[in-house]
């Protein structure tokens, strides 16, 4: 029931239809691509995830969202059963975090077709079965904890995270409490999910490394080099617009809730859980001072930031049985006013509208229905992947280049009305353009028509290479206008 609640404080309608934008189209490529290209157009997203796009059935053109919609409504269903798992109290709890995660609002924000909510729910599949193998040690659960955080690095990179700070955990309470078997049970399980990870990684992910893309993430890496204020005023700095989408804007309430979840899973012999949060959190700062992975960034937190709601919702959930010892009575008002409170701290983010706003899908739409034969289309440096998408009559050549985050460039070599801005530098723009003008100056009245979106950067080189001419911008419904140089008579 609550899982399904997903798709009601999701704006579905809007999620359905909201044109993609730049970092989605490029996701959403690989799904017009041919299967044997899908390996290496796969970039900033893992080839499960973006191979499971191509199951969504439909013809929508924005229905691959689903996919996304679909990991938050399994994420709750998750963290219902490890609310259940946990067995502190039977009905509360699992309430409680299952209900943390449907209205956590680093998961309400997050309906782009991007691979985060999978993270998400892949942490908590996490949890839970480092609870299952606390409630009851047995080599099948080590094993099931072992696969499920190997093979899930098919469609989240972050289990890496997970998935070691799970086994740590479970080996630093084997090794506290000198059960040197299960010790040894641990260190088998977690070669075995080092082994897979490995392989998919030196396999496939490897592969993808894109120099461009860790040059992108260069504020979010811990600056350890600059000594501590600096990664103190970092941590601060970085961390203030990102801890507000834990649920409170006050960061305390947060971290006193989630220390309380600590001590309420230590509190139950359930060390190994309790420390499995917080060695995920130093595992991706060390990432970070190392510049393998980026931290504080919302988006890439966001596996995570749902680790410490969950936390967040079993400590209100141990202050319950607190409660209960003393009142029954009492401790039902304060969960029913603990469930009140979320949702109206969280009531803000619920049925959000927050995507990107860019429209280079009504260009593309306006350019069709108003071309003339002989016009030439020339699509910016980010527009072609939208483009590549949106319009599926025309197939594109895809070019592997390493200046950009995803590895390659969708281009249109054999279509001759067709202009592709090859780079972000003014020089590409002129070329580009000095290309469409040759091409128009073959066909009497030929127009030349430029897809733009709305970065600073290329808006002001075109506009300074159109200044004198009779370009006009049309209004095409979208944020952005597309550009119309009339021909010569």
């Amino acid at each position: 029931m609550l899982a399904s609640l997903t798709f009601v404080v999701h704006n579905v309608s809007y999620v359905l239809t909201q044109p993609l934008w730049l970092d989605e189209a490029w996701v959403a490529d690989s799904t017009r691509a041919p299967l044997h290209l899908v390996t290496w157009l796969t970039s900033s997203t893992p080839l499960g995830w973006t191979l499971l796009l191509r199951l969504v059935p439909g013809s929508g053109e924005q229905r691959f969202r689903l996919v996304t919609l679909a990991f938050s409504a399994l994420a709750v269903l998750v963290a219902y059963i490890l609310g259940r798992e946990l067995r502190l109290m039977r009905i509360v709890t699992p309430l409680l975090v299952a209900a943390s995660v449907l209205l956590a609002p680093v998961l309400l924000f997050d309906d782009e077709l991007k691979q985060y909510t999978a993270e998400a729910c892949a942490s908590v599949v996490v949890l839970l079965l480092v609870a299952r193998v606390e409630t009851s040690w047995s080599r099948g659960r080590l094993v099931a904890l072992a696969t499920v955080s190997g093979f899930a690095l098919l469609f989240t990179n972050t289990v890496i995270f997970v998935g070691a700070a799970a086994m740590a955990s479970l080996a630093l309470v084997a090794l506290a409490q000198r059960r040197w078997r299960n010790l040894a049970e641990v260190a088998v399980a977690g070669a075995v999910m080092l082994a897979i990870q490995g392989a998919i990684y030196l396999g496939i992910d490897r592969a993808h490394q894109i120099p461009s893309l860790a040059a992108y993430w260069r504020a979010n890496y811990i600056p350890h080099n600059k000594g501590m204020h600096a990664v103190f005023s970092f941590l601060r700095h970085q961390g203030a617009p990102v801890t507000p989408y834990l649920g409170f804007h006050a960061s305390v309430v947060s971290l006193v809730l989630a220390l309380g979840g600590i001590a309420t899973l230590i509190w139950m012999r359930r060390t190994a859980l309790a420390l499995t949060t917080p060695l995920t959190i130093v595992a991706v700062m060390i990432a970070s001072t190392f510049r393998k992975y980026p931290f504080l960034d919302l988006r890439t937190s966001t596996f995570w930031l749902i680790m410490v709601v969950v936390l967040m919702a079993i400590g209100t959930a141990g202050a319950v049985r607190l409660i209960q010892s003393r009142s029954a009575v009492v401790a039902v008002v304060v969960a029913i006013a603990a469930l009140g409170f979320w949702s109206y701290s969280t009531s803000g983010y619920v049925r959000s509208t927050v995507l990107p706003k860019q429209d280079v899908r009504a260009q593309i739409a306006y350019f069709n229905a108003h071309h003339r034969t002989g016009d030439i289309l020339v699509l910016s440096y980010t527009t072609t992947f939208e483009f590549a998408y949106y319009e599926p009559g025309i197939t594109p050549t895809y070019r592997h280049i390493s200046y950009t985050a995803t590895g390659f460039l969708p281009t249109y070599p054999n279509v001759n009305w067709i202009v592709d801005v090859m780079n972000n530098h003014p020089g590409d723009v002129i070329t580009a353009w000095h290309a469409a003008q040759i091409k128009a100056a073959q066909h009497a009245g030929a127009r030349i028509w430029i897809i733009l979106t709305d970065q600073p950067a290329q808006l002001r080189e075109w506009q300074t290479l159109l200044k004198g001419s009779n370009a006009s911008y049309v209004p095409v419904g979208g944020p952005e206008p597309l550009v119309l140089v009339p021909g010569s008579s």
